[in-house]
């Protein structure tokens, strides 16, 4: 089974080794707020335990940042904490957009939306999802606020 740092490796093109040390070495940061995006054609399924999952709108950056496109969302607790995924369908296979690592995330809730906030090397991220009713969106914040 390969490591993490090989799977890190295998995203960013390199073996992962460093030629003069033989240590493991990387630009992606252990811990840090955002893991692999999925294009590296290995199994996309979440790892580890599935603490939560359902279907919500992924707001739109930019121009189209009143669109809420659908996302099938899985919560789910890996050996290095919680992480949030995203794919196109119930199947999980193809992940939609970046694995989002929850710790030290801020989750909120205002309506029927949903609201993470986390930090990617020194850099402020909002994620805004919207759910079907309020009751889903507070069922949402409260497992990502406690997986």
């Amino acid at each position: 089974m390969s490591s993490i740092r090989d799977k890190i490796a295998m995203f960013s093109g390199g073996s992962g080794k460093s030629p003069s040390s033989g240590k493991s070495s990387s630009s992606f940061k252990l811990g840090s707020s955002k893991t692999g995006s999925g294009k590296g054609g290995e199994d996309e399924k979440p790892e580890g335990d599935i603490i939560f999952h359902g279907w919500l709108g992924k707001q739109g950056t930019g121009i189209l940042s009143s669109q809420f496109n659908k996302r099938y969302c899985v919560l789910h607790v890996t050996s290095t904490g919680p992480v949030f995924s995203m794919y196109d369908s119930m199947d999980m296979t193809k992940l939609k957009d970046k694995r989002i690592a929850l710790d030290g995330a801020v989750m909120s809730t205002a309506d029927d939306k949903v609201q993470i906030s986390y930090f990617v090397e020194q850099r402020s991220i909002t994620s805004r999802f919207k759910a079907d009713t309020k009751q889903q969106a507070v069922e949402w914040c409260h497992h990502l606020s406690d997986p």
